[in-house]
């Protein structure tokens, strides 16, 4: 195995050899020393090359390595908070836009309606509404449903006013957080 160390020290063997071929005084005796000199040249260029990619080989190995070791690791590790994706609106427009998985069942939909103003609802695997994004006349809302599809979890903004209610089964309000309304006591 030839390392840098030895290709280097093979350099430092052969310039002893160069310095004693310039000393001598016949030209065929120069020429031939020249041509070995560019022989041995070629010699530590081909090792030179070919320990590099033998390098560049075994290091490209390791990163394969590392990255199998290190992608199970990844299910495991927090993934990055996402950044936002600039979009730009074009000539494309819908009434509604509906997202599904990869077995085609709903998971999602922008739609706008007449009662909720625009809304963004998600669907659980049923394909139930379990979350919906929603800004009325009245201002922004988060509605989260139990799996029976009742409203269970409202937070809301009305007529600048925020309020959470937490409902029970039967849609009655068994919690309420909200701020004073201004000028109430």
């Amino acid at each position: 195995m030839v390392t840098v160390s030895r290709l280097f020290a093979l350099s430092l063997i052969s310039l002893p050899l160069v310095l004693s071929y310039t000393e001598l005084p016949n030209r065929a005796q120069e020429s031939a020393a020249m041509m070995q000199l560019r022989q041995e040249v070629n010699n530590l260029r081909f090792r030179l090359d070919y320990e590099t990619s033998r390098l560049q080989r075994m290091i490209d190995d390791l990163q394969r390595q590392v990255r199998q070791r290190v992608q199970p690791l990844a299910s495991i590790a927090p993934l990055p908070a996402p950044r936002p994706v600039p979009f730009e609106v074009s000539a494309t427009s819908a009434q509604r836009l509906r997202v599904n998985d990869a077995a085609g069942r709903p998971r999602g939909a922008i739609t706008v309606s007449d009662r909720f103003g625009p809304m963004v609802a998600l669907m659980g695997p049923s394909g139930d509404v379990e979350a919906m994004l929603s800004v009325p006349s009245s201002g922004p809302r988060l509605e989260l449903f139990d799996r029976a599809g009742r409203p269970r979890i409202v937070l809301a903004l009305d007529d600048g006013t925020p309020e959470l209610r937490l409902l029970g089964e039967d849609g009655a309000i068994v919690g309420r957080l909200g701020a004073a309304t201004p000028g109430a006591e």
